[in-house]
């Protein structure tokens, strides 16, 4: 969990600092702070969907090599698959939401001034 966590935290984080000049160029023509907030967590979920998704994929088909591992759990049990995917997406959006709050905050005149 932390793992993904600190994945998605890096992953974002470079995308928005890769990304300043452009979203100092998008405030500067009037988008707010709420869509550029709205831009950054959009792709985060984005990312969490495609690697949760692929995960729970993964899962099925990696179940039966597992299964004498599990106590008092079925190999294929929706509660908990349910539980960790939505647990997952919480973890994720709560690691973006530090970039996307930092993307928010963007001076534009700063940023179009940089390079």
């Amino acid at each position: 969990m932390l793992l993904s966590a600190l994945g998605l935290y890096a992953v974002l984080s470079y995308v928005v600092s890769e990304r300043i000049r452009e979203l100092g160029l998008r405030m500067a023509f009037g988008a707010s702070r709420t869509h550029i907030l709205r831009l950054v967590l959009e792709r985060a979920a984005i990312l969490a969907g495609l690697g949760i998704g692929l995960g729970a994929i993964a899962s099925l088909f990696t179940t039966r090599f597992v299964a004498d591992l599990l106590i008092n759990v079925t190999p294929l049990d929706r509660t908990v698959l349910l539980v960790v995917t939505l647990l997952l997406s919480a973890v994720s959006m709560a690691a973006a939401l530090v970039p996307a709050l930092r993307a928010a905050s963007v001076d534009p005149v700063r940023s179009l001034r940089e390079e």
